[in-house]
């Protein structure tokens, strides 16, 4: 995005009158808004329709085979790569998950074992059906509920196939049990304030991305956040500096080192050394692959209850742990802060209806920050419809500050291994599990009643405190949006910044594959370095450990 062709439509240098500019960018995100319209409605609305009229009307055609037959809509258990869509087959998945599942299965009776590779494929699968076969529901749920492993290859081997499938009847009985066991393996673990409903003791990881970031603006977004805060010791700062490469000799220093001090205070009266925060450190990720797995990286070195994942350039909003934590509590039909004063019995309810109706995550409205003396035509444009593509087709972008429970983020798999549109694909698995969990709810609890409606949403953080904002600003209206900063579109213009925004997000929406359009995007030829090739992490665990690729 650096072409001087830009400017002529935005930017310094541009030579449209500032009405026009303003004009056509109000239209130009007005259009996209309409895309994003268009998607929501045929995966969130459209979709879900259909499972649930073709589940109903097959019900009604074969009332005899109903009880021998179960109808299964699919839905991820977690975030995917491109690559690990692509890799393999449904069926070179299910026979890596029945695999996996018996290498865990006798591990729990000390007999573990990489997969035996002497013995023909077939005789090795066969074994490991059997040792399936022998294992309760139970203890398979347990095991997919708590092995990330598992859980991945289940979703990826329960995928719809349109090539007809050639395995055995055992392999299908297989993966028909796990079907019957699929609602209980979707329903999220409970969260940490489940236990205490004043959240007093949650603590936060503020995780920031650092790719050939200034030491400088690092540490005024962190300054920023930390006079924004109303807890700092509640909060820790995980720096993931992606600067670094394995070929490098300096690994173990990092530019941004510097920054502990600055967030470091000496007392006068014992001169010892605390920490403003928490908590502040910084890792060196040095594996490569983009931003998705630096936030995943960064995530392994937190020990907060709740991710904050923010950008580098991105300023928080007034209050944002409390905003955070508050919003992630609260049930979507009731005001938290009177949740906070209700007596016992009625806290007991809160905490009923938060268990069949709970917040995944949630995410600021979108701000952008103004410079002094510049006015950047169509800016209101850009933070408008990106409000309301937030709030009305529930899609928050990363700029926007996602906030996740730590054991959540780990559940539905963090972010998928990839450079690029990390953001986008946690956040169309968060909003597809809002669409399409009731599909489940009446089996998601053994044999309860289907009255006992199971949902979940992502939404945007109604304001800094979950008050009305009485603050002495003179723009109060901004001050809980997280602020990201202006410095594409003084560059560039928003025409510009805008269209090539949506055009690479509908690219990817159409299938290019995540490297190809970091490519494209850096306008480069070489896709970005990964340490472990195209394997995701888990998937090198399973190379090791279980059965080869």
């Amino acid at each position: 995005m650096s072409s001087n062709k830009a400017w002529i439509i935005g930017g310094p240098g541009t030579l449209l009158p500032p009405p026009l500019e303003s004009f056509l960018s109000w239209s130009l995100c007005i259009s996209c808004l309409s895309v994003s319209c268009y998607h929501y409605v045929r995966t969130n609305v459209v979709l879900p329709f259909y499972q649930r009229w073709k589940i109903h009307l097959r019900s009604l055609l074969l009332l005899k085979a109903k009880e021998e037959k179960e109808e299964f809509v699919y839905m991820p258990l977690t975030t995917h790569s491109r690559t690990e869509l692509q890799r393999c087959t449904v069926e070179e998945r299910l026979e890596q998950l029945i695999l996996a599942l018996c290498h865990y299965a006798s591990s729990q009776n000390n007999d573990t074992q990489k997969v035996d590779t002497v013995n023909s494929k077939e005789e090795t699968i066969s074994r490991a059906i059997q040792t399936i076969e022998s294992t309760t529901d139970a203890t398979l749920v347990h095991l997919l509920r708590a092995n990330d492993m598992c859980r991945r290859l289940a979703s990826l081997a329960l995928r719809s196939s349109s090539s007809s499938s050639s395995s055995s009847c055992a392999k299908q009985g297989i993966k028909q049990r796990l079907k019957k066991l699929y609602p209980q393996l979707l329903t999220l673990p409970p969260s940490p304030s489940s236990a205490d409903t004043t959240n007093n003791n949650l603590t936060i990881s503020l995780i920031l991305p650092l790719y050939k970031e200034s030491v400088e603006h690092v540490k005024s977004t962190l300054q920023h956040a930390y006079q924004h805060c109303t807890y700092p010791k509640r909060v820790e700062v995980i720096l993931v500096d992606a600067n670094h490469s394995p070929h490098k000799d300096n690994n173990t220093d990092s530019v941004y080192h510097s920054l502990v001090q600055d967030f470091t205070a000496t007392s006068s009266t014992n001169n010892q050394t605390t920490c403003v925060w928490k908590d502040i450190k910084v890792c060196i990720y040095t594996k490569g692959g983009g931003r998705g797995p630096s936030l995943n990286y960064g995530a392994t070195q937190s020990g907060g209850d709740i991710y904050t994942f923010c950008h580098s350039d991105t300023l928080l909003p007034h209050s944002w742990d409390v905003a955070i934590q508050t919003t992630l509590s609260s049930s979507p039909d009731m005001n938290s802060p009177t949740n906070n004063n209700c007596h016992e019995k009625e806290a007991m309810v809160v905490q009923q209806q938060q268990q069949q109706h709970r917040v995944n995550a949630c995410a600021f409205h979108f701000g952008i920050g103004r410079i002094s003396n510049t006015v950047i035509p169509g800016l209101s444009a850009v933070e408008t419809t990106a409000n309301l593509r937030s709030k009305w087709f529930v899609l928050p972008y990363g700029d926007q500050t996602l906030s996740l429970y730590s054991n959540v983020f780990t559940f539905l798999g963090g972010y998928p291994d990839q450079c690029l549109m990390e953001d986008y694909e946690l956040v169309s698995l968060l909003r597809t599990r809002s669409s399409f969990l009731s599909s489940f709810s009446s089996k998601c609890h053994g044999n309860e009643k289907r009255d006992k409606m199971y949902k979940e949403e992502l939404v945007l953080v109604p304001s800094a405190d979950g008050r009305t904002n009485n603050n002495n600003n003179n723009s109060s209206s901004k001050s809980y949006k997280a602020l990201c900063s202006p410095r594409r579109w003084s560059k560039f213009g928003v025409l510009y910044v805008t269209y090539m925004n949506s055009y690479f997000v509908n690219l990817y929406a159409k299938g290019l594959h995540s490297d190809d359009l970091y490519c494209l995007y850096y306008k480069c030829k070489e896709k970005p370095y990964r340490f472990d090739g195209d394997l995701s992490p888990w998937e090198v665990i399973m190379k090791d450990e279980i059965v080869n690729l």
